[in-house]
């Protein structure tokens, strides 16, 4: 696997007080909205089962921030995680250990 740091940068703020409202796009915390199976990790260091982050979406809303010296991105030049999936990110806090997980 082939890994590209990427910078993205958006304009737009979060209000939140809209997140009772819009809990379909945004996920904080509490039980991921799982696309697939269900893949709660388990620490590496500790074996505890991690803890819930946030699910971040694709979004085509997000480019990439510099685009200079990048051609041919497979899948565009936004936010996107695989073929328009979500990213799911967990952390243990005491083994500092995080996970991340893309479903699409």
């Amino acid at each position: 696997m082939i890994f590209n740091e990427q910078r993205f940068s958006i304009e737009t703020q979060i209000d939140f007080n809209n997140y009772d409202s819009n809990q379909e796009s945004n996920l904080i915390c509490g039980v991921p909205m799982w696309y697939q199976a269900p893949d709660i990790p388990i620490c590496p260091k500790t074996g505890e089962v991690m803890q819930f982050v946030c699910t971040i979406n694709s979004d085509s809303s997000i480019d990439l921030k510099d685009k200079s010296g990048i051609e041919n991105l497979p899948f565009g030049d936004y936010l996107i995680f695989g073929d328009y999936g979500n990213l799911f990110v967990f952390f243990h806090p005491d083994s500092k250990v995080m996970y991340l997980n893309i479903q699409f």
